[in-house]
């Protein structure tokens, strides 16, 4: 996803100050905008937005961060 946004105009700094849930809605919209300009096929967006309705986004951000948090935590306790 990072490499995809990349290619299509963000830079690394900008993609490094988003949180996860933002990076996703930023991804959402550059397929929306890729399909308007004719670039990826028709429906593509569609798709994604489909896919992603419900809690499995969300569920899977929330978990991400709660597996990022662990491992900081692990790193930060001292023996």
């Amino acid at each position: 996803m990072i490499t995809f946004m990349v290619v299509n105009g963000f830079s690394l700094f900008d993609i490094r100050k988003l949180y996860i849930d933002e990076m996703y809605f930023f991804y959402q919209e550059l397929f929306y905008t890729l399909e308007k300009r004719g670039d990826v096929k028709e429906g593509t967006y569609a798709k994604i937005v489909n896919s992603s309705k419900g809690t499995h986004v969300e569920d899977t951000v929330s978990q991400l961060r709660k597996q990022m948090f662990r491992s900081i935590a692990k790193k930060n306790k001292k023996p």
